[in-house]
This record gives C-alpha cells, sequence and structure tokens, in this order.
C-alpha cells in the first residue's frame, strides 16, 4: 500500500521526539509529553486523511502510556509497542552509531517500516490500575527491606539515639499499613472483573505463589497483549537465555537477557525458590538441573522461566497448574 506512512516516537519524561516518513519526506516535530501535548500529536498524525500512519514506541515504562491509549483510539493511526531489545539490535543492524533522541525517533520510524508491525491493543482500565497497585506494592516492599536493614544495623550499637530507633520503627510500621491497604485495594480490583479473578485464582494454584506474589505477576501479564505465545512472554520478561555463538567452536550460554519487565522477572524469584521447595515435580526439575552441575541461582531462574511458560498455558487453557505437565518426575529404580 502507497498510501501508508510511518513514524517513531522516542518518549521520555517530558518530551515526546516524533520522526514521521510521509511520502519519502522525513519530518521530525517535538510535543510535551502531557495531556495537550498527546492531542497535538495525534492532530498531527492525522493531519493528512487520506493517509494512513504507522507508529512505533518503545515499552520503556509508563511514560508512553497515556499517549498510546489515546492514539489507539484513532481514525487513521495504528501505534505498535515495540521491545526495546528488538529495537536496538535493529538499530545495530542499521549501523546506526550515535543516540540522541531525534535519532532514536529515526530509527524507530525505520522499524515502523520495516519490521512486523503488531497493533497495540490497549489493557483494561482494570488492568492497569491492578498493576500500578502492583507495583507500589514492589517498591515500598524494597523500602521496607531497607529500613530494616537499617534497624538492624542501628540495634547493633549503644550509640545509636533511641530517637533513630523509634523513628525507623514507625516508618516500617507506616509502610506495612500501606501495603496492607494495597493488597486490599488490589484484591478488590482482582475480584470486580471475572477475568482477573479467573487469572488471578489460576496463578496462585502454583505452589509458592500466594496472595501477594499473585498480584504482582498478574498486575504485569494482564496489561501485556493477549495473543502472545510462551516464548514472547519469556522475552519480555527479560528471562530468555543470551546465547554466544562463534563458527564451530564457540555456542554458550552467558545468562539471561534482562532485557524486559523487571517486575515481573522480580515477582517470580521468591515463589521459585518457595516452590522448588515444597512442589515435588518443580522440586525433581530443580534437583535434576543441580544433578547436571548448574549452580543453584541458574537453577532458580531455570524454574522461574519454566514456571512463567507454565503460567502461559495455565492461562491459555483455563486450567489450574499440574505438576506432571511442569516435569515429569523419573520412574523409580526397580526393586
Amino acid at each position: 500500500m502507497d498510501n501508508i506512512d510511518y513514524a517513531g516516537i522516542d518518549v521520555s519524561n517530558k518530551t515526546l521526539e516524533v520522526a514521521l516518513t510521509r511520502k519519502g519526506k522525513l519530518v521530525r516535530k517535538e510535543f510535551a509529553n502531557t495531556p495537550a501535548g498527546h492531542r497535538k500529536l495525534k492532530k498531527f498524525l492525522e493531519m493528512k486523511t487520506d493517509r494512513f500512519v504507522r507508529a512505533v514506541f518503545e515499552s520503556t515504562g509508563v511514560y508512553g502510556l497515556d499517549m498510546a491509549i489515546l492514539l489507539s483510539d484513532s481514525r487513521n493511526v495504528q501505534i505498535c509497542e515495540a521491545n526495546p531489545r528488538a529495537v536496538r539490535r535493529f538499530a545495530e543492524a542499521s549501523m546506526r552509531r550515535g543516540k540522541t533522541d531525534t535519532m532514536d525517533a529515526m530509527v524507530l520510524s525505520e522499524y515502523a517500516k520495516k519490521m512486523e508491525f503488531r497493533p497495540y491493543n490497549p489493557p483494561s482500565e482494570e488492568a492497569r490500575s491492578l498493576r500500578c497497585i502492583a507495583r507500589r506494592i514492589h517498591a515500598l516492599s524494597e523500602m521496607k527491606v531497607e529500613e530494616r536493614n537499617r534497624l538492624h544495623a542501628a540495634e547493633r550499637t549503644k550509640t545509636t539515639p533511641e530517637a533513630i530507633l523509634r523513628s525507623l520503627k514507625k516508618s516500617i510500621e507506616q509502610i506495612e499499613q500501606s501495603i496492607c491497604e494495597l493488597k486490599a485495594a488490589a484484591m478488590e480490583i482482582i475480584s470486580s472483573s471475572d477475568e482477573l479473578l479467573r487469572m488471578f485464582e489460576l496463578i496462585i494454584s502454583i505452589s509458592g505463589i500466594a496472595e501477594t506474589s499473585g498480584t504482582l505477576i498478574l498486575g504485569e501479564i494482564a496489561c501485556m497483549p493477549a495473543d502472545i505465545d510462551a516464548r514472547q512472554l519469556v522475552a519480555m520478561a527479560g528471562l530468555d537465555p543470551v546465547e554466544y555463538k562463534s563458527g564451530t567452536s564457540v555456542n554458550v550460554i552467558k545468562g539471561i537477557s534482562k532485557q524486559g519487565n523487571k517486575y515481573l522477572r522480580t515477582a517470580l524469584h521468591m515463589p521459585a525458590m518457595v516452590a522448588h521447595q515444597h512442589d515435588p515435580h518443580i522440586k525433581a526439575y530443580f534437583d535434576h538441573l543441580v544433578g547436571m552441575g548448574k549452580k543453584k541461582p541458574v537453577a532458580n531462574t531455570a524454574v522461574m522461566r519454566k514456571l512463567l511458560h507454565a503460567i502461559w498455558g495455565m492461562l491459555k487453557n483455563d486450567q489450574p497448574f499440574d505438576g506432571s505437565k511442569f516435569y515429569k518426575m523419573p520412574e523409580p529404580p526397580a526393586a
């Protein structure tokens, strides 16, 4: 089709840098990353009513969310959320050496033209609210650990003023109260949606995933595209293995990419550790990896990745966790 234009939108906290290729000519614009700026961007892209625009932005956080939701409702603009790792690889293959907001927008415009275009499907309002609450719970949980560490250190010496100890204890109590309130708010959202409640009940059917970790995992997965496959879900979590291969003599796995959703990756860490201690099938898989010479942290990461595969299958097939499908335990030796 010759009536398609391609745009790249580089999103930052304060601005939206846009590179639009229209009829072979490059047009660059900058808009404020505000509701008013989003409306101006939409008007700019819709300027030619006889043209269709495909726009790409990177999924680097919440700064582009409101813009994407607004543009997804446009009459002649399609928007695509691209994985930052894929965009970086594309830029490297295109021999782009510099990095500025304008250059990033131009790379995204070329990406929109040459690469697979998956139209953005905005998550429901309930899913977006749940993700915000889940991420706040995550942040407060990290703060609580930090405050507890400070309290532990302060209590180790008699030189710490009593006022400091009282302040730290009060801070921990306030954080715990906030977490409790947010958990209640999250469960209210989940209970109000049949779809979210179904997903939540399936996720917590896995040994090791309780209410809190289930909320954190659901908050991220519910906002991801519904049509992604298990491999793409793993890549979005940054749990995909990084392979280094050269010729016929070098072929090694150098850890995981960590190029993806850190919240989902973090939310799976403790459940994986608990699961391989309590579920016999998950434990057998973990022990199998350790028996092959894998270090325990590496084996735990493999459990995280396999759990994510399992969650994808459970949600797709509407079935609770089945350990025998996770890992088939070896037959006991004959007597």
